[in-house]
C-alpha cells in the first residue's frame, strides 16, 4: 500500500471520528439552530435574499449576518430536505469541502514532488484543532466563510508560485473575498493582507507585484459591493446589519479590555495541538540528516503571520467566542505543515515501511466502518438540551396543525435556543402578544394565565386557552 492511500485513509478516519458519531443526533448549539431555522424558512419560501426571517410570523426580519451562507444552506435544504439532520450533513460536507480545498493549497505551495504527497499534513493538522471538530458539528456560519477565504488565499498563492495571470487571479481572489464577507461581514477581509506577507517569499514576486495585486483584489472587491448597494434592498440591509451588528460589536461604551482580549486564550487553545505537534517535530528535527529550507520556513512563517491577520483583529469587537477563530485554522495547518514537512518526510521514509502502511490503512478503514454503524446506532439520540427537545416534541404533538404559541409574560424573550428548535424541528412560532389557542410558560412560573394546565414538561408548560 503507498504511504499516500494509508495516510489518505487515516485523515478520513479522522474525519469520520469527529463528525460521523452525531450526525443523526438531535441537540446543537444555539447559534447554529438558529442559522438552520433562517436557512430552512428560505428553502420554504418565507423570505428572500435580502429579507430572511427567523420566525414564522410577521415582523421577523432577521438582520444578524449578511445572507449569503443562510441562503447556500437554504438552497442546500431546498434540493436534499430539511430533515433535522441535514443541519450537520451540511456541515460535514463544508468539512469535506475545506479538506480539498487544504490539499489543494498543498500542491501550490510546495514545488518539491516527494512533498506534495504530504498534502495529508496540513488536512490533519487542521483536524486536531478542537475547535474545528466542534465548530463543523455546530452549523456555524464560519463553516462556510471559510470556504472563501481559503480559495482567496490558494489564488494569492497561485499567483505567488508562477507569476502568471495576475488580473485572472487577482480578481478571482476578490471574487472570493466578497463572498466570505456576505457570509460573515468584515471578518472576511483578512485576505487583503496576504499579498503584501508574501513578498520576495518565491523569487518573481515584488513588492511592486504585491502592490498591483492587492490593489487590483481591493478594486474587485469595492466595485462589487457598490453594485450590490445600488440595490434598495441591499442598502436597507447593510444599513440594519451595521446599526444592530457591527456598530454594538466595536462601541467603547461599557467595553472590557480583558473581554477583547478573551480572543488570545481562545486562538491558544485553538492551535494548542498544532503547536505540540510543530514543537516536538521542530526540536526532535536537529537529530535528522536533512537541509532546511530557507524558502519552505519563510513562507511558513508568513502563512503564521496571515492567521495572526485573521484573528488578532477581532480583538476589536465587544463580543468574543472561541470559534470566531475558524476561519484562520486553515492557514495556520498549512503555516505549520510547511515548517514541518520535511523533518516529517524524512521520518515517514524511516519509520513508515510496508508492514506499517498497511497497519494504518487497515486500522483507519476499520475506524470508518465502526463510525458509520455508530452513526446509525446513535439515529435519533439527543446529545444536548435533553429535557427541553423532550419537551418541545410532546408540545408539537399536542399542538398538531396549530403554528403558533402565545407567551402572554414574556418569559421567553431571551430563550433563543428554545424558539429556534420550535421553528427548526417543528415550524411553530412564540407570539408575546395577541390571542393564542395554546399558551406556553415556563415550569416554575407564577403564571398560569387563564388557560387549562394542559401539559407540564421538565422545562416549560403548556396551556389550553381555547375559548368554547
Amino acid at each position: 500500500m503507498r504511504a499516500s492511500v494509508a495516510f489518505t485513509l487515516l485523515i478520513t478516519a479522522v474525519a469520520a471520528s469527529l463528525w460521523l458519531p452525531n450526525l443523526f443526533t438531535y441537540g446543537m448549539f444555539m447559534d447554529g439552530v438558529i442559522n438552520a431555522s433562517v436557512a430552512k424558512l428560505y428553502a420554504e419560501g418565507t423570505g428572500s435574499y435580502f429579507h430572511l426571517q427567523e420566525r414564522y410570523y410577521e415582523n421577523g426580519a432577521y438582520v444578524g449576518h449578511p445572507p449569503l451562507a443562510f441562503v447556500m444552506q437554504g438552497s442546500f435544504f431546498k434540493i436534499f430536505g430539511t430533515t433535522y439532520y441535514m443541519d450537520k450533513l451540511y456541515s460535514m460536507l463544508c468539512a469535506l469541502a475545506q479538506l480539498v480545498l487544504i490539499v489543494l493549497g498543498w500542491r501550490v505551495l510546495v514545488t518539491d514532488k516527494k512533498l506534495k504527497a504530504y498534502a495529508w499534513l496540513p488536512c490533519l493538522l487542521w483536524l486536531v484543532s478542537p475547535i474545528i471538530s466542534w465548530g463543523y458539528s455546530s452549523n456555524l456560519l464560519e463553516n462556510s466563510m471559510s470556504l472563501f477565504t481559503t480559495a482567496a488565499l490558494i489564488a494569492v498563492l497561485a499567483y505567488v508560485r508562477n507569476g502568471k495571470q495576475m488580473l485572472a487571479m487577482a480578481v478571482l481572489s476578490g471574487m472570493f473575498v466578497f463572498a466570505a464577507v456576505l457570509c460573515k461581514g468584515p471578518v472576511g477581509l483578512f485576505v487583503l493582507a496576504a499579498p503584501m506577507l508574501f513578498v520576495e517569499v518565491r523569487g518573481g514576486f515584488t513588492l511592486k507585484k504585491a502592490v498591483a495585486f492587492s490593489t487590483i483584489m481591493a478594486v474587485t472587491l469595492a466595485l462589487l459591493l457598490s453594485g450590490l448597494l445600488l440595490l434598495p434592498d441591499a442598502r436597507q440591509l447593510a444599513s440594519a446589519y451595521l446599526n444592530t451588528q457591527i456598530s454594538p460589536s466595536i462601541s467603547t461604551e461599557g467595553a472590557s479590555l480583558l473581554n477583547r482580549l478573551q480572543l488570545i486564550p481562545n486562538l491558544l487553545k485553538a492551535l494548542l495541538p498544532l503547536l505540540i505537534i510543530a514543537a516536538v517535530v521542530l526540536i526532535g528535527k536537529r537529530w535528522l540528516p536533512f537541509k532546511d529550507d530557507r524558502q519552505e520556513r519563510t513562507l511558513g512563517i508568513r502563512l503564521l503571520l496571515l492567521g495572526l491577520c485573521a484573528t488578532l483583529p477581532i480583538m476589536l469587537s465587544n463580543k468574543q467566542s472561541a470559534f470566531y477563530v475558524v476561519p484562520a485554522i486553515p492557514v495556520f495547518a498549512l503555516g505549520f505543515a510547511l515548517l514541518t514537512a520535511s523533518p516529517v518526510r524524512i521520518l515517514c521514509e524511516r519509520l513508515v515501511i510496508a508492514k506499517v502502511r498497511i497497519g494504518i490503512g487497515v486500522l483507519s478503514t476499520l475506524c470508518i466502518a465502526a463510525m458509520v454503524l455508530l452513526s446509525v446506532w446513535n439515529t435519533g439520540n439527543i446529545i444536548r438540551d435533553v429535557d427541553m427537545l423532550r419537551d418541545l416534541e410532546r408540545v408539537s404533538e399536542i399542538m398538531a396543525e396549530d403554528k403558533s404559541l402565545l407567551d402572554q409574560h414574556n418569559e421567553f424573550i431571551a430563550e433563543y435556543h428554545l424558539k429556534a428548535y420550535l421553528n427548526r424541528l417543528h415550524g411553530k412560532a412564540v407570539y408575546s402578544q395577541g390571542q393564542g389557542t395554546w399558551i406556553i410558560t415556563k415550569k416554575d412560573s407564577p403564571y398560569l394565565g387563564v388557560g387549562q394546565n394542559f401539559y407540564e414538561g421538565k422545562s416549560v408548560r403548556l396551556l389550553y386557552n381555547k375559548q368554547e
